[in-house]
């Protein structure tokens, strides 16, 4: 659901544009293709360097886990740093779906 509203608000063409996913690009139980001493030889940053691609997603979760991933925050040190270093434009979204209800309001003082 996440994906779907993003490319929506993205106006996204999802017959032509694609979402490449991590979890579903790597083979989890075999690694071996991410012990590269150079980072920038990774499939996340060349993904993410890639001339095609116009951004990343963090998909947040309740417990904000991406934030605790250091792939995930390898992805975004890549989108908002070095492509900015390397004159690439990048998006940098986050999204999340929140329960209906389950918002909580704080009140500080000003």
């Amino acid at each position: 659901d996440m994906l779907l509203y993003h490319a929506e608000l993205r106006r996204c063409d999802l017959r032509n544009d694609a979402y490449w996913i991590c979890t579903f690009a790597n083979r989890q139980n075999d690694l071996e293709e991410l012990k590269y001493i150079d980072l920038n030889e990774t499939p996340f940053v060349r993904a993410i360097m890639g001339e095609t691609c116009e951004g990343t997603v963090m998909c947040m979760d309740p417990e904000a886990t991406p934030f605790k991933r250091s792939w995930c925050t390898l992805e975004h040190f890549v989108t908002t740093r070095v492509c900015k270093k390397e004159n690439l434009t990048r998006k940098l979204d986050v999204a999340s779906v929140i329960e209906e209800g389950s918002q909580k309001c704080h009140k500080y003082d000003q």
